[in-house]
């Protein structure tokens, strides 16, 4: 009797921190406007404090390679637990920020507080130039891995999503 309660205390214990989701962004590919309007979304649901870093996969880029970033949206799924306001950052395979951070991918710009914990919001890609010291709107070409970063997001168990829309 006493090994079946050690055995169900123990698995009270366990059975919890199983449940409990790690810190993790799960990605998918919604081609379904590709053929009339030319339009794949990349979505990564995101679960628990800022993941690492996440590339997207090969097969993804075999998909949107030759396409233009177009937007970036953020927003915490309804029902879920809030996320901090966050920053989201968007690599290319040269580590450059391509929603404009101006000190090489460090401090966001666009993505400045791009996950809100109330509000969904967008971003489109922008470039910092150096010698005229602005920033401009643009939509890059994609032709490498994109990583998509999130900082500043600490909240345990929080439930929100990064979409990236490419177009041709």
């Amino acid at each position: 009797m006493k090994k079946l309660l050690a055995l169900i205390i123990f698995m009270g214990f366990l059975i919890p921190s199983l449940a409990l989701p790690a810190d993790s962004m799960t990605q998918t590919v919604d081609t379904s406007m590709l053929g009339k309007y030319g339009i794949v979304k990349v979505r990564f649901t995101c679960v628990g404090a800022a993941p690492a870093n996440t590339p997207i996969t090969q097969q993804t880029l075999a998909i949107i390679g030759g396409m233009y970033l177009y937007t970036v949206e953020t927003w915490p799924v309804s029902g879920g637990t809030a996320p901090d306001d966050a920053d989201v950052m968007v690599y290319d395979a040269n580590s450059l920020d391509l929603l404009g951070s101006e000190d090489g991918g460090t401090t966001a710009y666009n993505g400045l507080n791009l996950i809100d914990n109330a509000y969904p919001r967008i971003a489109f890609p922008n470039l910092f130039i150096p010698r005229a010291g602005g920033h401009s709107n643009y939509f890059p070409l994609i032709s490498s891995i994109l990583t998509v970063d999130v900082d500043n997001q600490g909240q345990a168990n929080a439930d929100y999503v990064v979409e990236l829309t490419f177009i041709k």
